[in-house]
């Protein structure tokens, strides 16, 4: 998104006159909602590997065998995310930055969904943590752009002298989505074991249709941004984002980057790893799996 967004000056960044008190809190809630139910489906998927993926999708491995496998089939979706990231990042320079708000909550809360209807390896064999993986891949796709995007539009329609508070909605929203996952899987959890195994992991993973379907209703309601709308009407839009990123942005790139991949190895590392090792080497209570995840 940075491509198109620096062809702007600062006063085009600044929120026009046209844009109301209404239209920007709204912009703020769908930012924060949208951000907390696109996150939830994305840590819901480190929750279940790190407790229940291995039994369920590679009984056949050893138990550190299958716990492995579980967690490399949760990491192929950060194999995919940056290829997400170019093609949503692509569509959001060229198109706009509503639509890509609007394709990633869908594409991640459909192939969330799609994991609570997923048959165990009990049930198609090997066909299951195939397809497991597959919608994992999904997962990572839309997720390459949902935060960035969401930032963008934030700051490009927030007043000048406010912009770091409007962009910062969206880091609430991940912390929310984090809460929201590991708060489904200690209720789920409330219930009796078998039932736990048999069906009850799957409800977390099922309720993310509600958030296709809120989340959905909200952002179409969003208005797009000013800043996008300004230079399609002047034709200022770059054909190549990317390439212009690389061209004249290149050391930015790269210290962002490692920002980025600093933050999330401490933070998914806690968020999930954590989770199977007290769980399976301390042998912690199970009501504690899901509430260690944000302790």
């Amino acid at each position: 998104m940075d491509a198109t967004s620096q062809l702007a000056t600062a006063e085009e960044r600044s929120a026009p006159p046209e844009l109301t008190q209404r239209q920007l809190r709204l912009t703020l809630i769908s930012s924060l909602i949208g951000t907390a139910l696109e996150w939830y489906d994305f840590y819901l998927y480190g929750t279940a590997a790190a407790l229940i993926f291995n039994h369920l999708f590679f009984p056949s491995l050893s138990p550190l065998s299958g716990t492995l496998a579980a967690f490399a089939s949760y990491g192929v979706g950060f194999l995919v995310r940056p290829i997400g990231g170019l093609f949503w990042g692509y569509i959001g320079d060229k198109y706009g930055r509503r639509p890509v708000l609007i394709g990633t909550l869908i594409l991640m809360g459909l192939s969330t969904t799609a994991i609570g209807l997923l048959p165990g390896y009990a049930s198609i064999g090997i066909a299951a943590p195939l397809l497991l993986t597959f919608l994992r891949l999904l997962q990572g796709f839309g997720a390459g752009a949902e935060f960035s995007s969401a930032i963008t539009l934030n700051a490009e329609k927030a007043p000048a002298h406010r912009r770091g508070f409007y962009a910062s909605w969206s880091g609430v929203g991940i912390g929310c989505g984090v809460l929201l996952s590991a708060s489904a899987f200690a209720l789920a959890q409330q219930m009796p074991p078998e039932d736990f195994v048999s069906w009850g992991w799957r409800v977390p993973f099922l309720l993310s249709i509600v958030a296709v379907f809120v989340g959905g209703a909200i952002r179409l309601y969003v208005t797009e941004s000013p800043v996008f709308r300004k230079l399609a009407a002047e034709q200022k839009l770059t054909r190549a984002p990317f390439v212009s990123v690389w061209q004249n942005q290149r050391r930015n790139f790269f210290v962002a980057l490692g920002a980025r991949m600093a933050e999330n190895t401490a933070g998914f590392f806690l968020h999930v790893w954590t989770i199977s090792y007290v769980t399976q080497s301390l042998h912690a209570v199970a009501f504690n799996q899901s509430t260690f995840a944000y302790d």
